[in-house]
Parts: C-alpha cells; structure tokens; sequence
C-alpha cells in the first residue's frame, strides 16, 4: 500500500489549484504535481490486473491536509472520454471556489464501457488508491451521474461496489428504468450501509420524468427511501446545477 503524501505536497498541489498529473511506476501511479493551465490535469493508475485509467482529482479552494472531506466519484454524460470529462468539469466545477467543501474525482473510461468485469476491478483498484493518498471522509465515495449515460453508469456502479459508496445521485438522467425488483434487491438495506439516494431531474424533460415515475414505483415496492429534486430546465442543460450548484445541492442533501 502506497503511503499518503506528506503535508507539503498536497498543500503544494492545492495551492496551484490543480490536482496533479502522473506516470505510471512499478504498477502503481507515481503523483508529480503539474501545473495544466486552464486543462483539466490528469493522471494516470495501473490496476493491479494491468489496466490503466486516467483520472483527476479536484480539490477544494482552501485544501487543509488535517481534515478529511467528502468526496465524489463523477461519471459524465456521452461516451465518457476527455471531451465529455472536460465539459462536465468546465460547467459543474471547473474553479476551486465552486467545488465548496468537496474534493471530486473524475475517470476516464479506460475502453468503451466501464460495466465489463475487468474494467469493474479496476476502477475498484482505483478508489483503493484514492482513499490511500487523499483524505476521504469516512472511506466512503458519493457516487454522482451526469446526464442520462453517466446516470447509467453511476446507478450500475452503486450496485456493483456497493461498499465503496455512502450515496447515490443522479444527475438529470433517467435512473433506474431498466432495473427490474432482482437489481433493486442488490441495493444494502441495512441501517448503516443503506444508500441515500438523490435523484435530479428537468422539469421540462418529460421522458426523464416518466421514466423516473416508473422508478418511483420500483423504490417504492421494496420500501428504499429517495429524495427527488425537480428543477427548472431540459436534461443536463440545468443552469442551477452549474458552477458548484449541484455539488451544494448534494451536500444539503446527503452531509
């Protein structure tokens, strides 16, 4: 197991208001801070089963290394490479000062779906990583999707690595309709490992909503509790959400 960066570095990184960039070392990602101008700074980590996923780590205006803070595990809408990474960032929380209290971590897809058994091992892999070299509140991600594909991924994820995750939101996406009770069954139900879950969605987009009704439905009838916000606007073109919107209405949700 890696050990955590001293004080200095991550302050360091912090203070330059970037996350840093990497290279791969002995299988696992050496962290050499960077500065990436107004890009998004990536990294890269080789998993223990050789698969590589390039990643960013956002982290919050004023960093404080003796603290821990929440933090979210982000998947974009479209096909989840850089372009897509790039734009959701630039408009959800592309400053320090948008990112309030959070610290946010962004992957890349390392082929073309994150759901294949490989690519699900690595990605766990990964999260190990972060929790070794970042302070990440009670060892626990929130687990966050964007648009109607990152929506997918992030509720397919929430039942596959359960354990990782404290929650579930998805972002102006259609959650959940292809789950049928059997999926539904894998959600924890205990006390203290029960997810909460936050669903986002447009007003004015109607197949979202009908979509969501039949969600509704399905959470209903094993009895798991949501929260649903509906907020004014089409899809992911919510202004509300951006700029930090969506990272604050998270935390008044699920902190």
């Amino acid at each position: 197991m890696l050990s955590r960066p001293n004080s200095s570095y991550l302050l360091g990184a912090a203070l330059a208001l970037f996350a840093s960039t990497g290279c791969q070392a002995q299988g696992n990602s050496v962290e050499t801070p960077q500065s990436d101008g107004n890009l998004q700074p990536y990294q890269s980590h080789r998993a223990f089963n050789n698969i590589v996923i390039q990643y960013a780590v956002f982290l919050p205006e004023e960093f404080d290394t003796g603290r821990d803070y929440p933090t979210v595990l982000a998947f974009p809408a479209g096909a989840m490479g850089r372009e897509d990474a790039d734009d959701m960032t630039e408009r959800m929380w592309g400053t320090p000062a948008s990112r309030g209290e959070w610290i946010v971590v962004v992957p890349l897809v390392p082929s073309e779906d994150w759901r294949t058994h490989p690519n699900h091992h690595a990605l766990n892999d990964l999260l190990d990583h972060i929790k070794d070299h970042y302070p990440v509140r009670d060892d626990k991600f929130h687990i966050m999707g964007y648009g109607r594909m990152g929506s997918d991924i992030a509720s397919t994820w929430s039942n596959m690595s359960g354990d990782y995750f404290s929650s579930l939101t998805t972002a102006s996406g259609a959650p959940y309709r292809t789950w049928d009770e059997g999926d539904l069954e894998h959600l924890p139900t205990d006390e203290g490992a029960r997810l909460d879950l936050l669903i986002v969605l447009g007003e004015e987009d109607e197949t979202t909503t009908v979509d969501t009704e039949e969600a509704k439905v399905r959470l209903d009838g094993v009895g798991y509790p949501y929260t649903f916000e509906i907020i004014e606007g089409d899809d992911v073109a919510l202004e509300s959400l951006s700029n930090g919107g969506l990272l604050q209405l998270m935390a008044s949700r699920l902190l």
